[in-house]
């Protein structure tokens, strides 16, 4: 990403591009590249949330030091 593209982003109103989650139908699984690691992501209507699930391996992060 050029410093130009960022200067753009910088200047983007948020509230503009937000979307409701809870209205968007997601595609599972999802499969993307991230340079050179792939990444699969299944959402689940009735699963444990995602800052739930955040929270619980952070926390296992801060009992293993």
């Amino acid at each position: 990403m050029t410093l130009n593209e960022l200067e753009c982003l910088k200047n983007i109103e948020i509230n503009k591009c937000l979307i409701d989650m809870q209205k968007t139908n997601i595609d599972t699984p999802y499969c993307f590249m991230c340079g050179k690691t792939p990444v699969n992501v299944y959402f689940s209507s009735n699963g444990i949330k995602l800052g739930e699930k955040l929270k619980t391996y952070f926390l296992g992060l801060k009992r293993q030091n």
